[in-house]
């Protein structure tokens, strides 16, 4: 080989970093969503300031057997951490977010009950005190915790509080609700309904929204579900829409571009570690190359050797770094240890994400040593298998041969 097989061990270095941090940035930009909705649920919220959705909404989805969840959130700092504290019905959130109690109990209407990874983090459990500020209200909680829930999603960095509790500190009208979740709803269905009963509401599952008994033409509703999806908040606001959709909607535009920036940044690094470490590689090796012209191999001879050994290299560090890159995540994943606004990072790693970065960064190293390869062979053969030791002295002026890059 004209390559040396060391060179593998850089390239697996320089693409670990890129294998690491792309599924925890990508869990950086979903955990919004992943908060306000989860997997196989369906979320109604306000669509006018002025029509709350009420209990009377969520009576009448029960009466269609689905599994509702009425919630009231807040976002508060308790003991110097972010956290998110949601005013629940607790039976039915564990059943939405597939829970359960890992200790403790729920004991009527002054339960508090705290998520796995945030008792892991405060060192807090069953049985000790609590104190929880209001978020839109001037007001402190001060309660015992009954239990500790786990559910393998966002919510194990949450707090759970009765929803009349929480309704106070959030400042919110008796019998109202901020989202309402539903486990394996139908959209249409709901929204069907929703719609017969004149009440006012969005309707969202995943990207797909809809509303209910605005008043609007087809051609506005579609103006409203572009707002709700992509608008800034200048005029998101414009739409009666509620505090907590203008929060969900600016959280995942701005974590969105941020991630984008890093992504971009960070294939950027990897893109120069590759280009670098085969660049010293192709290099160290210009004497072969020049002793391969020399005896009659084509241009194109020596351009499919490198190329298939650039493939064969760069295959095997892309394959072992993602193994190293993604074992790395799911220790980081498990231990807790990346924490933003209160939420711990549970990086996204699928088939189809292993693919497009194998095949990228195989891609990436395979262009780099073509790259490196037309430079080396514009110099003469001779000069390559001298290895550019004849040195010129400063008023020496270079042969015809060098200016042209040809042997004449």
């Amino acid at each position: 080989m004209i390559i040396k097989w060391r060179a593998a061990v850089g390239l697996m270095l320089s693409i670990l970093v890129f294998t690491s941090t792309i599924p925890i940035l990508t869990a950086v930009e979903t955990t919004p969503q992943d908060v306000f909705e989860g997997p196989n649920v369906v979320v109604m919220s306000t669509v006018e300031a002025d029509k709350p959705i009420n209990s009377s909404v969520v009576s009448l989805i029960r009466g269609m057997n689905y599994t509702v969840s009425p919630e009231i959130f807040l976002f508060c700092v308790v003991d110097g951490m972010p956290v998110t504290v949601r005013g629940v019905d607790p039976v039915s959130f564990l059943k939405v977010e597939g829970a359960s109690l890992l200790k403790g109990n729920v004991s009527g209407n002054t339960f508090v009950l705290i998520g796995s990874s945030f008792q892991r983090r405060s060192g807090l459990d069953v049985g000790d005190k609590i104190v929880i500020p209001g978020s839109a209200s001037p007001s402190l909680y001060e309660g015992t915790i009954t239990g500790v829930f786990v559910s393998g999603g966002p919510a194990d960095d949450e707090i759970l509080l009765p929803t009349d509790i929480i309704r106070e500190m959030a400042g919110k009208p008796k019998g109202t609700y901020q989202v309402i979740r539903v486990l394996d709803g139908n959209i249409t269905t709901i929204s069907s309904a929703l719609r017969n009963q004149n009440y006012t509401v969005a309707v969202g599952s995943g990207s797909h929204v809809t509303t209910t008994n605005t008043n609007m033409t087809y051609e506005e509703t579609v103006a409203m579900n572009l707002m709700l999806r992509y608008s800034d908040e200048a005029a998101f606001k414009t739409t009666n829409a509620s505090h907590m959709g203008i929060f969900a909607q600016r959280a995942s535009s701005s974590v969105e571009v941020a991630v984008l920036g890093f992504i971009i940044l960070d294939a950027s690094l990897t893109f120069i570690g590759s280009f670098s470490i085969l660049s010293r590689a192709i290099f160290d090796r210009r004497r072969e190359i020049g002793i391969l012209r020399a005896i009659g191999a084509s241009n194109m001879k020596i351009r499919l050797i490198i190329l298939r050994e650039s493939v064969l290299l760069s295959s095997l560090s892309a394959f072992v770094a993602l193994l190293a890159g993604f074992l790395v995540v799911n220790l980081v994943s498990s231990s807790g240890l990346i924490v933003v606004f209160g939420q711990t990072m549970r990086p996204v790693i699928t088939l189809s994400m292993f693919f497009w970065m194998f095949a990228g960064m195989v891609l990436v190293s395979s262009m780099s040593g073509l790259f490196v390869t037309e430079s080396i062979m514009r110099v003469s053969p001779s000069r390559l298998i001298a290895g550019f030791e004849v040195e010129k002295k400063p008023t020496e002026k270079a042969d015809i041969s060098e200016i042209l890059g040809a042997d004449i």
